[in-house]
């Protein structure tokens, strides 16, 4: 029996895969990643897929094994540039785990649609990214609101001569703004902010009036100042998140002191 091999058609449905495979992994792994990057990486997975099915070459079981393994680790590099060690191998298998899914999810409805189609085969694609991407979004929600996220973290907070290294807590309740620029506001306790703000001669900050309607208060208003730099401490890399405005809350945060900062939800984007 001789069977047809399409090189064109199985090079655009494996790039399709890819893409989608390596978007919904830098959307999980919060990356802040151009579309060119996702092409290339898409490109080169199914460029050399391709090859090794056209080529004559004997690689064994073994060897095709091996060979698939280092181009989806050669994808991630390609697509999200230098990564520690153990953040490239976290994405690498990040993707090697979307990419079972999404074949998992394909084949499922290959049994209701018949996806001969280049056409039904793209759209049906486009439509299991969207359910995935929605799944993955959902499921961040619920691990913010339970809790079960990784909470405290370590952060430094960085003001003119002054540093302080402190423990926050991510809560995705916390959505203040700043009411004229609609910046997100941290919250931080009191003696934190006297180590950041004192200074000999006196200090001049920018005030800034926040309400707000939590901390056991049904109204209420904390005083404000937009802090030089916030770094979160974070699988052993800093992320610099830039000036930041911090509400001062007159007294600890919690009993027991566990934690000196009430980080806002914005703040997502970089866990």
């Amino acid at each position: 029996m001789k069977y047809i091999f399409y090189a064109d058609i199985f090079f655009l449905t494996n790039f399709m895969m890819d893409y989608f495979s390596l978007k919904i992994t830098g959307y999980i792994r919060k990356k802040q990643i151009r579309t060119t990057s996702y092409l290339l990486g898409s490109l080169f997975g199914a460029g050399v897929l391709t090859c090794l099915i056209i080529l004559p070459v004997n690689l064994g079981i073994l060897g095709k094994i091996a060979a698939y393994f280092a181009v989806s680790f050669l994808m991630c590099r390609i697509t999200f540039g230098k990564e520690i060690w153990k953040e490239r191998v976290i994405s690498w298998g990040c993707m090697y785990l979307t990419a079972i899914i999404f074949g998992g999810i394909l084949v499922s409805i290959s049994y209701y649609v018949r996806l001969s189609n280049l056409l039904i085969f793209f759209c049906v694609s486009g439509i299991s990214y969207l359910v995935m991407r929605v799944g993955v979004w959902a499921y961040g929600i619920r691990m913010g609101r339970t809790g079960t996220r990784n909470d405290i973290i370590e952060v430094v907070l960085r003001h003119r001569e002054n540093e302080c290294r402190i423990l926050a807590l991510y809560d995705s309740g916390n959505n203040l703004k700043e009411p004229l620029s609609h910046a997100p506001v941290h919250i931080i306790d009191f003696s934190t902010a006297k180590k950041l703000l004192q200074r000999k001669g006196g200090t001049q900050e920018k005030i800034r009036i926040i309400p707000f309607h939590s901390l056991g208060k049904e109204d209420g208003i904390l005083t404000a100042f937009e802090c030089e730099n916030v770094i979160l401490l974070k699988k052993g890399s800093k992320l610099e998140t830039g000036p930041a405005y911090l509400g001062i809350y007159k007294g600890k945060l919690c009993a027991g002191n566990r934690y000196q900062m009430i980080l806002n939800r914005s703040i997502n984007r970089w866990l």
